[in-house]
């Protein structure tokens, strides 16, 4: 009796943004503004991680900046691959709860999480094994690719927490829930801005400048999506 009080209690807690926002009888309108203001906000936030790390590297030297300039091109591969999960797993999810299927949505959920675990892993290959020849293609020297791939290595070790973060974020966009991501997004941006100025005044090193903050910042990310799914 207890178990089946605490289950009901749990499964309501989980979907109350359903009763919040209803997607099958709200108007169209309402819907577009509390759905997609929060999410524009939400990607703004994401872009500027990567602003903020171009802006203190270039206060570093020229080399720096370029060196992160290139990164970007192949980092866009992650986010190519991580919005097509986003999307799946929102259609999958969206579709279940909208037939009031919780039970299946919970299946698509985890099974979403395990294939963007299973695509990190090859998109990480991908990059540390792709990243010299398509460095070379954009005219970097040797000195150029090593400094680049200093970046660009920790960007595809983290690959794993970007994918399941939009794995999980393709979840609560099912829900019509997308100011959580955002206000997750925006606190992490913050956090990362004052690890970079943690690194630059107390560690004094570039590339732990450039990446630390920017790999802990979305792990600390990660972590609290994860809690806003779970």
């Amino acid at each position: 009796m207890d178990q089946s009080i605490y289950s009901k209690k749990n499964l309501n807690r989980k979907y109350k943004l359903i009763k919040k926002i209803n997607l099958t009888k709200d108007p169209i309108w309402e819907l577009l503004r509390k759905v997609t203001i929060p999410a524009s906000v939400g990607s703004l936030f994401q872009t500027f991680y990567n602003l903020v790390d171009t802006w203190f590297a270039g206060r570093i030297s020229a080399e720096a900046i370029g060196a992160i300039a290139k990164s970007f091109p192949i980092y866009f591969t992650i986010i190519a691959v991580g919005v097509g999960i986003g999307a799946a797993t929102n259609s999958m999810i969206g579709n279940s709860l909208g037939e009031k299927k919780e039970r299946v949505a919970s299946m698509y959920i985890a099974q979403s999480l395990i294939f963007a675990l299973a695509i990190s892993v090859l998109v990480t290959l991908f990059g540390l094994n792709a990243s010299n020849f398509l460095l070379g293609v954009m005219g970097s020297d040797v000195a150029g690719i090593a400094l680049t791939r200093e970046y660009l290595d920790i960007i595809f070790y983290g690959t794993f927490i970007v994918m399941i973060q939009i794995s999980l974020n393709g979840a609560l966009n099912a829900q019509g829930d997308t100011k959580s991501y955002r206000n997750v997004l925006i606190f992490s941006f913050f956090l990362n801005i004052f690890l970079i100025n943690l690194y630059i005044f107390y560690l004094n090193s570039f590339w732990n400048i450039c990446f630390d903050p920017l790999f802990l910042a979305r792990f600390i990310c990660f972590c609290l999506i994860l809690n806003l799914d779970f």
